[in-house]
């Protein structure tokens, strides 16, 4: 199924899909990376059972919490990742395996709307390859990037910060990252991407954000 899936994504992008959710609508056919469709399939993601049987005790639950070893992101979900017209109401952004040098940030401004359907949430994930790390690694993380997704005011300053992965600061232990927030009509959120720490001069990365939105802006190397 996964395997299937990636397919699919590889095939939407080829084909012209995105962004506008139909085959051919854009004439620029892409090469998606692999860090973008992993991204993708775990930016889709939908949580998965409650419980899970723990082995071996036999008939004693295990409580499954997102993020956590049971779970992880969740459930695949193809109608969930990208826009398909007449199937959802959701628009997509990504970044396919660019460059981002080390101290520097890219960010995407949007400002959400209203859609049909479920699609109730910004979703971003983050996805790269990081370098192998040594034998026996304590802190195994080469080029450690960082996501965070802000709520911006109408005076243009930050209500609240959102962290990844379930977390309440950065994530210093994975090369996937991934922030869900729910939102409402009229609200303007910025999503950055920052290399905060890389011992290389620069890391390639993959990002999407999907939801119901409107693009405001977009910046790199800042």
């Amino acid at each position: 199924m996964v395997s299937g899936s990636a397919a699919l994504i590889r095939q939407y992008f080829e084909e012209g899909w995105y962004p506008c959710g139909s085959k051919g609508c854009s004439k620029q056919s892409i090469n998606p990376s692999g860090s973008l469709v992993k991204a993708i399939l775990m930016n889709g993601a939908v949580q998965t059972v409650k419980y899970v049987q723990k082995v071996p005790a036999g008939n004693i639950l295990e409580k499954v919490h997102e993020y956590d070893n049971n779970a992880g992101m969740g459930l695949i979900n193809m109608v969930n990742s990208l826009p398909i017209k007449g199937v959802n109401e959701m628009n997509a952004f990504i970044i396919n395996n660019l460059p981002i040098n080390d101290g520097r940030s890219d960010y995407v401004l949007v400002k959400t709307k209203t859609c049909g359907g479920s699609i109730d949430s910004i979703r971003a994930t983050l996805s790269w390859y990081d370098p192998a790390g040594s034998v026996n690694c304590v802190q195994c993380l080469i080029n450690d990037l960082d996501l965070v997704v802000e709520k911006i005011s109408e005076t243009n300053s930050v209500e609240k910060k959102f962290y990844p992965n379930g977390l309440k600061s950065k994530d210093r232990k994975n090369n996937v990252e991934r922030v869900r927030v729910v939102k409402s009509v009229s609200e303007t959120f910025k999503i950055t991407v920052k290399a905060s720490n890389l011992a290389t001069q620069n890391q390639k990365y993959s990002l999407v954000v999907t939801g119901c939105f409107d693009k405001l802006a977009e910046k790199r190397g800042i």
